[in-house]
């Protein structure tokens, strides 16, 4: 008599299960904003300059890296400026 090895069915769809959920998961959670971007449809310029500097400059007119290290930019206290404190 030959013995018939059958695969862990179920296993398998534990797994592949467990997958679809963390990959819906890192698709709409696991990055702040992610959700929002997909339904609207709109990005922030920071992450537009970070993550596709080309697209960013052909949709602003701007150059991503100067916007970048303006933003990178620590403020300028108010004694610096002559504001008040």
């Amino acid at each position: 008599m030959s013995t018939v090895i059958r695969p862990n069915v179920f296993g398998n769809h534990i797994g592949m299960l467990g997958g679809f959920i963390v990959h819906v998961y890192e698709s709409t959670a696991a990055v702040q904003g992610t959700f929002n971007s997909m339904t609207r449809g709109t990005v922030e310029r920071r992450w537009a300059w970070t993550h596709h500097p080309a697209w960013y400059r052909r949709v602003s007119g701007r150059d991503p890296r100067a916007d970048h290290d303006e933003a990178a930019r620590p403020p300028a206290s108010p004694r610096d400026t002559g504001g008040t404190l």
